[in-house]
């Protein structure tokens, strides 16, 4: 935890005031699964930008990929394994796009 709720971490994205946030994975550990701790700072992030999210290695070893995506999703995340995104602002966009971890088929 980075204060009360995650509230340092969390006020530091705020103040930076960012358009999106990207969440690249590895949002829990395999070893210490602590997924309170994570949605935590999820649903502080769902309220300063978009989240997105892409999985790592850890949610695919954690055994636990199906409860932790259902979170993700119930809190507002777009989900990117596997996915692609334009996001627009004004007269400009880019695109994300999320390749799915090797690890989440290794696992199944």
């Amino acid at each position: 935890m980075f204060g009360k709720d995650q509230s340092r971490l969390l006020g530091k994205g705020e103040s930076l005031s960012p358009d999106i946030i990207i969440v690249t994975g590895d949002l829990i550990d395999r070893r210490r699964f602590d997924l309170e701790k994570a949605m935590c700072f999820i649903e502080g992030a769902v309220k300063i930008a978009p989240v997105y999210y892409v999985s790592g290695n850890h949610e695919a070893w954690s055994g636990k990929y199906a409860e932790i995506i259902k979170q993700l999703e119930d809190a507002g995340v777009v989900l990117m394994d596997d996915a692609e995104v334009e996001i627009a602002k004004g007269n400009e966009a880019i695109q994300i796009i999320g390749s799915p971890n090797p690890d989440l088929f290794l696992s199944s």
